[in-house]
Parts: structure tokens; C-alpha cells; sequence
């Protein structure tokens, strides 16, 4: 992502490599990564850093930062309905199983026929709406269920952040028409709107590390994927 000669866009454009990093560290550095949710959340942040780190690189053609953003967007989805399964019951754990391998399927076939290095605006906002549907649902589910220790859950944080970040992706990607007819200079206002959410995003999730306490035996209950 080579500069664009705005302050605020490059700004962002930095930025947006060091933010993954954040809660990351703070689960590695305070251990808190026995817990599945936030070990699911480290490994996020890390793949993410990878995925910026690699887009800044200038040399890149469209094609290729096309083909990172698909491979990195599906590990992301893979990994965000991972974390969405905790407040699922067992039941309903199978069943979104289910769901991912048939899901994916599709995607990855997609992909295989069209070519991955071609920009699927179509498959990003449906992922976004999937990942969208899921946070709500589990924040739900934990207003219902833990009401009053909610701010103590990783997964709540995680699922705030994610509905906040993907929320503006779905708006970016309605309004790609609009923004396709603006000469590229013009762009600032759209770079700007998703390095906030990209911010907002990882500020939650770093709240997620942050408000987390281990159980006093030091002893986490683990549910399976």
C-alpha cells in the first residue's frame, strides 16, 4: 500500500499494520491465551498483521493484494465463526459445522473456477453479513444467559468489534458504485471511514484481553470446536 500523499490516509494506512498487534501481545505477554476465545483472538490479530503488513508492500499489483485479501478474508471468516461457536450449544455447534464446510466449499470452488486473483466484491460483503449475523447473535445470547458479568466476557468484546468493523464494510461495498466514479484522489473519505472501523475493531478487541480474568483455580473450561 504504497503512500497516497494524504496525512490522514497514510496515517491510517501505517496504523492499520500495528493495531493487530495490540491484543495480541497483551494475550501473549499475560498468558491469557488458555482461554479458547482469546487464543482464537491472538491467532486472528497475527494473521492480520501478516495480511496488512504484506498489502503495504508497494511493489504489489492489483492482482496480487486481490489474492492475499481473498486468502486472508477466508482464514478470517474461518476464524470468526470459530469464535461465534462458543456461545452456541452443542447442538447447534454441529449444525454451524456443518454449515462452514458446505459455505466454504462453495467460496473456495468459486475461486477455483473464476480465478482467486480477481477482486470478488460480492463474496467479501456476504462473508461481512454472515460474520454481522453471527455477532448478534451471540451478543444475545450472552445478554441472556450472563447478563451481569457480560463486560467480563472475550466474546462479547470480539463480537462488538467485529459487528462495528463489518458493519461499515457492508456500507463501503453498497456504496462501491459511488465511490467507482470518484477519481482516485478522492477516495481519502472511504480509506478514512475503514481505518476507523479497522481502529474501533481492534480497541475491542483489545478490551476483550483486557477486562478478561482467568478463573481463581486457574483452570479454563474448554468447549470443543
Amino acid at each position: 500500500m504504497p503512500k497516497t500523499g494524504n496525512i490522514f490516509t497514510d496515517i491510517f494506512s501505517v496504523a492499520a499494520i500495528i493495531f493487530p498487534l495490540l491484543p495480541a501481545g497483551i494475550v501473549f505477554i499475560q498468558k491469557k491465551y488458555r482461554n479458547d476465545v482469546l487464543n482464537l483472538l491472538m491467532v486472528l490479530c497475527l494473521l492480520n498483521f501478516v495480511k496488512q503488513f504484506l498489502l503495504f508492500v508497494p511493489q504489489l499489483n492489483g492482482a496480487s493484494q486481490n489474492v492475499i485479501t481473498a486468502i486472508f478474508t477466508l482464514f478470517e471468516f474461518v476464524i470468526l465463526i470459530q469464535i461465534s461457536k462458543q456461545a452456541l450449544p452443542d447442538n447447534t455447534k454441529r449444525l454451524a459445522n456443518i454449515f462452514l464446510i458446505a459455505f466454504l466449499s462453495v467460496i473456495i470452488t468459486f475461486y477455483l473456477l473464476e480465478g482467486i486473483g480477481q477482486k470478488m466484491g460480492a463474496f467479501e460483503m456476504l462473508l461481512s453479513m454472515v460474520i454481522i449475523f453471527t455477532s448478534i447473535l451471540c451478543i444475545a445470547q450472552l445478554i441472556e444467559s450472563n447478563n451481569l458479568n457480560i463486560l467480563n466476557e472475550p466474546l462479547f468484546w470480539v463480537s462488538a468489534g467485529s459487528l462495528f468493523y463489518f458493519s461499515i464494510s457492508i456500507l463501503m461495498h453498497a456504496l462501491s458504485w459511488y465511490y467507482d466514479q470518484m477519481p482516485k484522489e478522492s477516495l481519502t473519505e472511504k480509506e478514512i471511514l475503514i481505518g476507523i472501523g479497522s481502529a474501533a475493531k481492534y480497541f475491542l478487541y483489545t478490551l476483550a484481553a483486557l477486562f478478561y480474568q482467568e478463573p481463581s483455580n486457574g483452570k479454563e473450561n474448554r468447549s470443543s470446536f
